[in-house]
């Protein structure tokens, strides 16, 4: 299945893809009675986990007997005439890998991790395709892009092993881990502890403005994309490929990702992680190339769409 959030005047509502066309859930009720035992939103659907995921399955099946009904009561319509949010519009948890691809940390001279760093994302942050990116008006002129591929937790977790791993993921997505690089300040610069500590924590204030967390489109489930490790994806500025991502070239597994951080945090259906960078960010180039008003930056791959924001100035 490949999951959607469709955007309408007053919020979101839970869809799904029908080939190149898309179902919305809530307006389905009518032709498809079982469609009326789904919560309004993703959250709500998720938040059943497999029997949650399962119902919307047995809704799907019934789509073909009834296509007529739902195209003319609007609950049926082509991808082009629908607008999407992001597919978890305010995930309970956003966290983020942020060394995963040898030759991303290559490009900024970092020395190579033992264990996977991680930092939180503000939800808060999250928009989705369409939506613009707000260059702050106090750091406007470093604003970076990174292109991440993510995966979706389907159930709740804690603790577990990394054969176990992927039962508790509900699918993938694309996200773009937009980053204010001035705000950051140079950890090797730094004298003491404390000062290494605010550098790591002013880095991650740098990466949670509002707007600099775009997600989607879609979610791809796992039966769809059942290697996570063999996904190709690009960042593309003003119609220029800047990054070429492809996860077999993670330093550290998915499985292996979540069996660690799972000894930390108790993941909920819903919560997003994110995999890392691959290298080709605007601030490694000579000279930098970083987002400017009027510009479009798009993060893509074959499956999951194409996650595309305009840049303006705030």
């Amino acid at each position: 299945m490949k999951l959607v959030t469709i955007r309408t005047a007053t919020g979101g509502r839970p869809g799904v893809f029908v080939g190149d066309q898309v179902l919305d859930l809530v307006l389905a009720a009518d032709a498809i009675p079982a469609a009326r035992l789904l919560p309004p939103t993703w959250a709500g659907i998720l938040a059943a986990e497999e029997e949650g995921t399962d119902l919307v399955r047995r809704i799907l099946d019934r789509v073909p007997g009834v296509t007529l009904e739902l195209t003319e009561r609007g609950a049926l319509a082509s991808a082009a005439e629908v607008r999407l949010m992001a597919p978890i519009p305010r995930p309970g948890l956003m966290l983020s890998c942020g060394t995963n691809y040898r030759a991303h940390l290559a490009e900024f001279g970092s020395p190579m991790p033992k264990r996977p760093g991680a930092f939180i994302k503000y939800s808060g942050a999250v928009i989705g395709p369409g939506d613009a990116i707000i260059l702050p008006r106090a750091y406007p002129d470093l604003v970076d892009y990174e292109a991440e591929f993510c995966f979706v937790f389907g159930k709740a977790c804690h603790q577990v092993s990394e054969a176990r791993a992927l039962d508790y993921v509900l699918g993938y997505t694309l996200t773009n881990d937009v980053s204010a690089r001035n705000w950051a300040m140079d950890v090797g610069k730094a004298q003491n502890a404390t000062e290494a500590n605010q550098a790591v924590m002013s880095n991650t204030l740098g990466k949670s403005f509002p707007t600099f967390a775009p997600l989607g489109p879609t979610i791809v489930t796992r039966d769809e994309m059942p290697d996570p490790h063999a996904v190709k994806f690009q960042s593309v500025l003003n119609g220029e490929v800047m990054q070429n991502g492809d996860t077999a070239n993670f330093i550290f597994s998915i499985p292996w990702l979540i069996a660690e951080y799972s000894k930390h945090f108790q993941f909920q259906a819903g919560d997003v992680v994110t995999t890392g960078s691959p290298p080709g960010v605007g601030l490694a180039r000579k000279p930098p190339v970083l987002l400017r008003d009027g510009g479009v930056i798009e993060i893509r791959n074959d499956q999951i769409g194409s996650l595309t924001n305009p840049i303006v100035a705030g």
